[in-house]
């Protein structure tokens, strides 16, 4: 695997491997005749991946064969159930070497400029086996680069991924400069999904930084990473995920790109971000008083998958301790306030066997003759997450508990006279949203659902991973 690294080409003279071009502004000068094709000493350089089997030896693609001492074998003594001993990979990924230690600087978005002392500085693609800057990189690195530049530049409003939307069409092949003109957005849309979205844009700068190595890319990756983080920090509840955060304004405020607004206020899981002012990663905006900070609740296990999926990624890639505590904390208090329901005696209540069955995993339910046959089931355990909203924000409970809550917090008899009642009231409070005191915002039912099994594995072994204690594995068998 080849590195080809998008540079700052900082030169009076204008390279052809650097692809500059003199569209300069009035203060910069630039040389017009030069024949010096190499890179220059102090050219940057920002990695960016391609393929090219003479690199093989700058940087292999066997980034996450970790070594020996990494791994960690689980004890879970007695097999329960079939389930053995494992051995768990962690961290997942090894931290990939710089080939640009000394040399080029690196940068992270694709075309920026900058002017430094009248010298011009542009991110071009740089090859690293061949010491020089690529004039004509592949299509499809180039096309892969374009796209990171204007997701970074255009798509992530304070970091946070959102769909922007122009007052008037935009064709195919419209200028940049035309499209991203501030006078040409309307407004934000699809910010109710950013949790999970701005986890798949994480999992991108993840995986370039495995590729390249490269400190800029290690650098968008970190922070990257703490925007994610902040989708829990704003919410000031341990393990609350926020869909989007957000600044209230005034019918009529102008809108902005910078940032996302809002004009009407949602009064139910909408929510004012508590003491902003303690929130040193906020925009300068939000606290000027234009308007009020919130944030976006209702979290659904869809945007719950933004951290499940990349923190455990980017965990051991990390060099801030405290950003992988904090990591740490917010992932184990989500597992831990997830709430224990069981509902009991079904065999005593073949009415009762069969419409559960029908409601949780309906009509599209295919078996393997060696699955579990669901009419001999006797009880089903779920773990619901609990949603503070208006009906309930001042007896809700937001602390972070010690573990797992293994003592049921709702049980539904089969065999009780309430039983059908007390179906009907979890069904409404599964239901979304109603804003109901006992509202839950999403559901695992690993006892009948195998991906709601493999959800509560993979945030079992998380806290393992996090904590090294083996607690969450005896949880999890």
């Amino acid at each position: 695997m080849a590195l080809l690294l998008a540079a700052c080409a900082e030169s009076e003279t204008t390279p052809t491997d650097a692809a500059v071009t003199p569209d300069l502004g009035a203060d910069v000068t630039v040389a017009d005749d030069t024949d010096d094709a190499d890179a220059p000493d102090d050219v940057s350089a920002t990695d960016i991946a391609g393929d090219d089997p003479d690199a093989a030896d700058v940087f292999t693609d066997d980034v996450g064969e970790l070594p020996g001492d990494v791994t960690d074998t689980a004890d879970t003594g007695d097999s329960v159930d079939g389930v053995k001993d494992f051995t768990l990979q962690w961290p997942i990924f090894a931290v990939p070497p710089n080939p640009v230690v000394e040399g080029p600087e690196s940068c992270a978005v694709y075309l920026e400029e900058r002017c430094d002392g009248g010298k011009l500085a542009r991110c071009e693609i740089y090859d690293t086996a061949a010491a020089a800057f690529d004039d004509e990189p592949d299509p499809m690195l180039r096309r892969a680069y374009q796209y990171d530049r204007w997701y970074d530049l255009y798509s992530s409003p304070d970091g946070q991924t959102a769909e922007r939307v122009f007052k008037t069409a935009m064709p195919a092949g419209t200028p940049e400069s035309v499209w991203s003109d501030p006078a040409n957005f309307a407004q934000w849309t699809g910010e109710g999904d950013s949790a999970i979205w701005t986890g798949t844009a994480l999992t991108g700068y993840i995986l370039r930084y495995l590729h390249t190595g490269t400190e800029a890319d290690y650098q968008r990756m970190e922070e990257k990473t703490r925007v994610m983080l902040r989708f829990f920090l704003v919410t000031g509840i341990p393990g609350y995920l926020a869909r989007h955060h957000y600044l209230l304004v005034p019918e009529g405020t102008p809108n902005t790109p910078d940032h996302i607004f809002r004009y009407n206020k949602d009064s139910d899981d909408h929510r004012d971000i508590p003491n902003p002012e303690t929130l040193d990663f906020l925009p300068e905006l939000y606290l000027s008083g234009l308007g009020t900070p919130r944030w976006s609740g209702d979290p659904s296990i869809d945007q719950m998958n933004g951290p499940m999926e990349t923190f455990p990624m980017v965990y051991g890639l990390l060099r801030d301790e405290q950003l992988k505590a904090d990591i740490a904390e917010q992932m184990v208090c989500y597992l831990h306030s997830l709430r224990r329901i069981e509902i009991r005696n079904l065999q005593k209540n073949a009415e009762a066997l069969d419409a559960f069955q029908q409601f949780f995993t309906g009509d599209a339910l295919n078996l393997d003759p060696d699955d579990m046959d669901f009419q001999d089931l006797d009880q089903i355990v779920m773990y619901v997450h609990p949603q503070i909203n208006t009906s309930n924000e001042d007896t809700y409970d937001g602390s972070c508990k010690e573990f797992i809550q293994m003592e049921p917090w709702r049980v539904l008899d089969a065999t009780s006279d309430t039983f059908l009642l007390d179906a009907l009231v979890l069904f409404q409070d599964m239901a979304r949203p109603e804003n109901r005191p006992q509202q839950i915002n999403h559901f695992y039912i690993p006892s009948i659902r195998g991906g709601d099994a493999a959800h509560m594995m993979h945030l079992t072994l998380m806290a393992y991973a996090f904590t090294g204690d083996s607690k969450y594995v005896d949880f999890m068998n």
